[in-house]
């Protein structure tokens, strides 16, 4: 029973290893910092401006001016992944995010015309 164990286990990374490959092939391979993998940021709008969330013996607590608020919902988590992809791809702390919004807004795959136009982009 304990070769069998190993053999689903060395499948196992096999098809990991070749999935890993086709994503950096094709160019999309993402990466996210540990910390909000483990607790991320609200998913609604904060009734105040601290948020803190628990897992485990990790918390993550973010403040800011009542006058600026919260990042909350899905484009702040999407932009926190985007951002550490990014650093990770180019090695580097400095991220060129184009000559315009429209130009940052194509990178990321959505159409620069706002409105509700930009949600479909995003769940197509």
């Amino acid at each position: 029973m304990a070769g069998k164990a190993k053999d689903v286990s060395a499948l196992i990374e096999e098809a990991l290893a070749l999935e890993l490959e086709d994503a950096k092939e094709a160019g999309r391979l993402g990466f996210m910092a540990r910390a909000l993998v483990q607790a991320t940021m609200p998913h609604s709008k904060p009734e105040s401006n601290e948020f803190v969330r628990t897992n485990g013996f990790y918390e993550l607590t973010m403040l800011a001016p009542t006058a600026v608020g919260l990042p909350y919902g899905t484009y702040p988590r999407l932009l926190m992944a985007w951002i550490t992809t990014e650093a990770v791809r180019t090695k580097s702390s400095e991220l060129v995010l184009g000559q315009s919004l429209s130009e940052f807004m194509k990178q990321l795959g959505m159409n620069p015309t706002g409105g509700r136009w930009v949600l479909t982009t995003i769940q197509n």
